[in-house]
């Protein structure tokens, strides 16, 4: 990318600040699938929900997941009606818009000076959704390797 693109400083500076968005919104996704299925009666499992598994009575935690898949499967709706159970899930999605719209608000603020084109807003506009795939993979690695590796 040339000088007429959104770049201030240099590609990289572009790219970590697209990372940084994306990163930011993270957790909505799943945070959203979770609650998505929540309506359907199905548990979708992620950080946040099993903290909030903690609160479900007649769970007997630390529990086996193939356990829990079995059990969720016979009775999730003993699981869903326990409204702690959504309190994590909530938290991280509030999380992650605040990061979100802070993020990209200082995104746009430092690159909006070199956006003189068209396809400058564009590509700024959308730069953070172009690196959202490379940021999952990047996250999903490092989280199998520091958490599961450590």
């Amino acid at each position: 990318m040339g000088s007429e693109m959104c770049i201030r400083d240099s590609d990289t500076t572009l790219l970590i600040a697209a990372g940084a968005v994306s990163n930011a919104v993270m957790r909505i996704p799943a945070m959203i699938l979770f609650g998505s299925g929540a309506l359907k009666g199905k548990i979708h499992l992620e950080d946040e929900v099993t903290w909030g598994l903690s609160a479900v009575e007649n769970l007997d935690l630390p529990i086996l997941y193939d356990n829990f898949k079995n059990l969720a499967e016979l009775d999730s709706k003993m699981i869903l009606s326990e409204p702690r159970l959504y309190f994590w899930p909530v938290v991280s999605f509030i999380i992650s818009l605040i990061c979100f719209i802070f993020a990209y608000k200082k995104f746009y603020t430092i690159f909006k000076p070199n956006m003189n084109s068209k396809l400058s807003k564009w590509v700024c506009g959308f730069m953070p959704v172009i690196v959202t795939p490379f940021m999952f993979m990047l996250c999903s690695l490092l989280d199998n390797y520091i958490r599961i590796n450590w």
